[in-house]
Parts: structure tokens; C-alpha cells; sequence
């Protein structure tokens, strides 16, 4: 997830650069400034290290309650 006044461009260059790395981006957000994507491991350290990321997770299952 991006931090709020990420501007587009900013966003943009980073979903590029995740598909030059060997990524692809499979869902994009618009309600919150984030994407799905299958990055490299090679690269996520380079993303982890970008000023504009407020945080990264990994793809998990989530379960509503009983």
C-alpha cells in the first residue's frame, strides 16, 4: 500500500518497474493507493526500501466470523 499523497505517477513507476523485474500486477485498488502483484523475491527488498510504500504483505486467506 502506497502512503496517501503518493501521486499517480509515482504509483505508476513503481507497477512498471515490478513488470521489468519479472512481476506482473493482477488486481489494482482504487478505494486505498495499492495493488496485488507477484513480485520477484529479488526485488521485493528494492520495494520494501521505497519512501512512497507505507507496507507490503503477502497474499493470504481471510475468513469472515461464525
Amino acid at each position: 500500500m502506497f502512503k496517501p499523497k503518493t501521486s499517480e505517477k509515482v504509483m505508476d513507476d513503481v507497477k512498471l518497474q515490478i513488470v521489468n523485474n519479472g512481476g506482473s500486477i493482477y488486481l489494482e485498488y482504487y478505494m486505498i493507493k495499492g495493488f496485488a502483484a507477484e513480485i520477484p523475491e529479488s526485488f521485493v527488498q528494492t520495494l520494501e526500501h521505497n519512501p512512497n510504500i507505507n507496507s507490503m504483505e503477502e497474499d493470504q486467506l481471510v475468513h469472515t466470523m461464525k
